[in-house]
This record gives structure tokens, C-alpha cells and sequence, in this order.
């Protein structure tokens, strides 16, 4: 199987040159038969080469050691004291990937090619009209890739319409702490009091935060058990329709540290789920079926952070 590291290995003719050790312990990290992994780190497509991407070897709790791919993707470790390793695998824009290293004693391995998944969503390369790009999946509303107006770029789109409480697509991914960095932009809203915002920690549709802005406000809420619970409300700001924001959140432990660039930066903390995955959120806060338009791009998560 493509995702596992490490596997179907297979023992060097070189291996057999090593000098006999003392003791038959193929785990002894004073053996002079050392071992050797290189591979390729790879997209989750199997096509695209990572750059830069970081390879440790972990020993409890402390790296042994680590390399860098090049700019084929490609990585080599060598003169590995025998071991059994932490692998973790970290790049930009992409989950943290980790596995077990059996590395016994002269054990060699050139194809040990690792898949990353991808944490970086520009929407670019996804046909219009999709509902349910690549990890993406909808819970409520209408969702689709579209063409944004006056530009050249694509993007997500939102919608909740009268006979819709809600619009909410979530990522089929788990996260602890991280830091996310999204775009997001106000289409319109036939009237009411409508708000569009990253939602996180999400649980089920009953159980998540969710944090974002409206037209003169910025909020998070946590809704648990369907109950909205008011965390942090700013309601001294002003968001224009039509015009792109940077929201950016970072969530460590239970304390969210939330900026929009040149508008607003706050912390605050709240006892939480200590994981859950991330999505896109709209909504009316009036509550009488008013329509809502949200667009949402570029979306960047970072696990490497912590």
C-alpha cells in the first residue's frame, strides 16, 4: 500500500558485508551495520514531487535524525543507528504525516516514498459547479466552485436561502492545534443580519465553534447540544460586502487567537472538544429565512506549528 513507509523493505546485498557484532542483537544501536531509507515525498496524487518537505527520525522523543527533500522531492538517510523510529513527515501546506521506522541492522531501502495530504485549498483546478470538491463535504445549503465575478479566480461558494436555517461544509479531516488562513467575502444578503464564518472543532452539526464576520461585527460562538453559546463578540468593526478579508485563527489547548489583518486582532479562551475537523459556516442571525451569499478561498491549515 502506497501510504505506508517503510514497508515491503528488503535487505541489502551490502548488508551482508557488515562486521559480525559482538552481541546478535540486530537493535543494538552500537552495531556497526548501520541503516539506510531514501524515497520520494510526494501529493496526495501520486504525481507531484514535495520540495522541502522535512523527514525526522524520532527516538523517544528526540530527533535522531532528519533531512529535507530536494527539489525532486527526493530524500536520503544515512548511517542510521538500528532502531525502531517515529517517522514524521512535515510540509508546507500539507498535514503532518507520521509512521513507524523498523530499522534493523543493515537494513537498506530506496524506495520508501511517502504521500502527504494536502492542506492548502485555492479551488483553482476544480471544475465549476462542484459541489463537494476534494475532502470536502456538505452538510447543509448549497455549496459550489465558482467563477468569482470581475476576477480571474475561482472560489467557494456559500449559499443558505429561505428555506435553509443554515449553510455548513465541513473537511473530513481531524485537527488539535493549529493555525488556519482563510479568505472570505460577503456576497449579499437579501436583508436580516447575515454572517460568514471558519467553523472548527466540529463534532456533528450540533456540537462546534464557529468564528467570523459580518457586516459590523466579528464573533465566535460554540453551539453545544444546539445551544448557542456566546464566547467573544466585536461589534466596533465593519465588514463591506463585496470586498475580500483575511481571517486567520490559531487554537492552542483551548485558547483562540483570531486576526483579520489592518481590522482586528483578540484572544480568548473557552473549555472546549479538544479536536474535531474544520469547515465553512453561514448564516441569518434573524432568523426569517433571509438569503445569505458567502465566497471563502484559499484556505491554508498548519499542524507544524505545534
Amino acid at each position: 500500500m502506497k501510504h505506508a513507509l517503510l514497508l515491503c523493505l528488503v535487505i541489502s546485498i551490502a548488508g551482508i558485508s557488515c562486521i559480525k557484532p559482538e552481541r546478535d542483537n540486530e537493535y543494538d544501536p552500537n552495531n556497526p551495520c548501520k541503516a539506510y531509507v531514501s524515497g520520494i515525498v510526494y501529493g496526495h496524487d501520486g504525481v507531484m514531487r514535495i520540495a522541502d518537505a522535512n523527514i525526522a527520525l524520532i527516538l523517544d522523543g528526540e530527533i535522531m535524525y532528519e533531512v529535507n527533500s530536494d527539489i525532486n522531492g527526493e530524500y536520503h538517510l544515512e548511517e542510521i543507528d538500528p532502531g525502531i523510529y517515529r517517522v514524521e513527515v512535515k510540509a508546507h501546506g500539507y498535514m503532518m504525516y507520521t509512521d513507524t521506522a523498523d530499522l534493523w541492522a543493515g537494513r537498506e531501502e530506496d524506495s520508501s516514498d511517502i504521500y502527504l495530504e494536502e492542506l492548502f485549498f485555492d479551488f483553482e483546478d476544480i471544475l465549476e459547479n462542484t459541489p463537494e470538491p476534494y475532502r470536502f463535504q456538505i452538510v447543509h445549503g448549497e455549496w459550489g466552485v465558482i467563477q468569482v465575478p470581475l476576477e480571474t479566480n475561482q472560489a467557494y461558494a456559500g449559499a443558505m436561502r429561505d428555506t435553509i436555517d443554515e449553510a455548513i461544509v465541513t473537511l473530513n479531516f481531524d485537527f488539535r492545534d493549529f493555525y488556519a488562513d482563510v479568505r472570505v467575502q460577503l456576497i449579499g444578503s437579501s436583508t436580516g443580519y447575515p454572517g460568514a464564518f471558519l467553523m472548527v472543532k466540529y463534532q456533528d452539526a450540533g456540537n462546534f465553534y464557529w468564528i467570523g464576520i459580518g457586516p459590523d461585527y466579528i464573533k465566535i460562538y460554540k453551539r453545544e447540544n444546539w445551544i448557542p453559546i456566546m464566547v467573544y463578540e466585536n461589534h466596533g468593526v465593519n465588514f463591506h460586502y463585496e470586498q475580500w478579508y483575511e481571517l486567520q485563527v490559531e487554537i492552542i489547548g483551548n485558547t483562540f487567537h483570531v486576526t483579520v489583518p489592518g481590522v482586528v486582532n483578540f484572544q480568548v479562551s473557552d473549555t472546549g472538544w479538544a479536536s474535531g475537523s474544520i469547515g465553512f459556516y453561514l448564516m441569518n442571525w434573524d432568523g426569517l429565512g433571509f438569503e445569505t451569499y458567502a465566497l471563502f478561498d484559499d484556505l491554508y491549515i498548519d499542524t507544524r506549528k505545534h
